[in-house]
């Protein structure tokens, strides 16, 4: 039982001076501001508000000076999974599916720009009281970045949006074709 006893008084102990520390940081951070301030200190990232600064778009606006800094034009505007629930959904909506591919083939016969983008590394941030800002960088994610100005299609980007279009509208007239069919069915 002593052992328990001990083991117990020890957590306590631990415990206690845990908070003492944590407690004295936080005061210390008050009082002199970061300069006695201990682990990971952020120099830049977070303005004195907690905002995170924005990252400065590139000087170039010329199409093949964003191609050459990495970036990529948009020709899907959402993953290609996405289109396989978006056809399941628009069978069982019996005038709303068909119409959203037809609006869709619409867009795409007459698309006039394209929007450019990469991928960035944003810095992620948790609340941490021991920093002035009263945020901490804790890692990374990976986030899509557009360029502020867009350009008109290419021919090979012209024919993708053709195609798109085409699709939507077969996969249009088959939504009808189908949802008729059934209620030709139903009405035997």
């Amino acid at each position: 039982m002593t052992f328990f006893k001990n083991l117990a008084k020890g957590f306590v102990r631990s415990a206690v001076n845990q908070v003492g520390r944590d407690g004295g940081k936080v005061v210390s951070n008050k009082v002199y501001g970061n300069s006695h301030s201990t682990p990971i200190r952020i120099v830049d990232g977070i303005s004195d508000q907690g905002q995170v600064k924005s990252i400065n778009e590139p000087n170039t606006e010329t199409r093949g000076d964003l191609i050459n800094e990495g970036y990529s034009p948009e020709l899907l505007s959402s993953p290609i999974w996405v289109y396989f629930f978006l056809i399941i959904g628009s069978t069982i909506l019996p005038a709303i599916g068909p119409f959203y591919w037809i609006v869709s083939a619409i867009r795409n016969f007459f698309k006039s720009k394209v929007r450019m983008y990469t991928y960035i590394q944003e810095p992620t941030y948790v609340v941490d009281k021991r920093f002035k800002s009263g945020m901490r960088e804790s890692g990374s994610k990976r986030v899509k970045k557009y360029s502020l100005s867009s350009f008109p299609p290419s021919q090979s980007e012209k024919l993708i949006f053709i195609s798109k279009g085409v699709l939507a509208l077969f996969i249009a007239g088959a939504i009808i074709y189908m949802q008729y069919s059934f209620y030709k069915e139903l009405q035997k």
